[in-house]
């Protein structure tokens, strides 16, 4: 039996020019997410997250988020960041206050030591504390932009002190 073509030699296809997508406001710059953390845990803990998460009415990523965005506000050596993790403009940095508001600094950190030693089960180390190439941005130290650190160094020094995987 012939395929029934509605009375044509062919069969019509209908050409229609593809859709176009309707415009919708315009992002904005000082909020988006670009960056992505992948996360590999176990089954249980994603049905724990995902219980929690729709218990907050919020999808299990905002829900990580909330939880990032809250453990490394309470690091005093760590920027000001807003709700999406974002610098706050204009807030003064770690580093600085360190030496500025050293009381403030060392409630702050003790708090922090206290919510380490809950959720992780030990102290944080004094050291980091102590040391001021720990706050953010340290003029040297561990908090130098890695693209920045890469661009100041030679190739052969970088293959110097780069640690051997074995």
């Amino acid at each position: 039996m012939l395929p029934d073509f509605q009375g044509f030699d062919i069969p019509m296809v209908n050409r229609l020019p593809p859709a176009k997508p309707k415009p919708g406001p315009e992002a904005r710059p000082d909020l988006v997410r670009s960056g992505r953390v992948a996360l590999r845990c176990h089954p249980d803990l994603e049905r724990i997250l995902e219980l929690r998460s729709r218990e907050a009415g919020i999808s299990k990523s905002k829900y990580v988020e909330k939880l990032l965005v809250g453990w490394l506000g309470a690091d005093p050596r760590n920027p000001r960041i807003d709700s999406i993790g974002k610098f706050v403009p204009g807030a003064p940095e770690p580093y600085d206050q360190r030496t500025a508001e050293p009381l403030k600094i060392a409630e702050r950190w003790q708090r922090f030591a206290q919510a380490h030693d809950l959720l992780l089960g030990h102290q944080p180390p004094r050291q980091w504390f102590e040391e001021a190439d720990r706050f953010w941005p340290a003029p040297f130290g561990g908090h130098v932009d890695p693209v920045q650190q890469d661009e100041l160094e030679e190739p052969e020094e970088r293959a110097a002190t780069k640690p051997k995987r074995r």
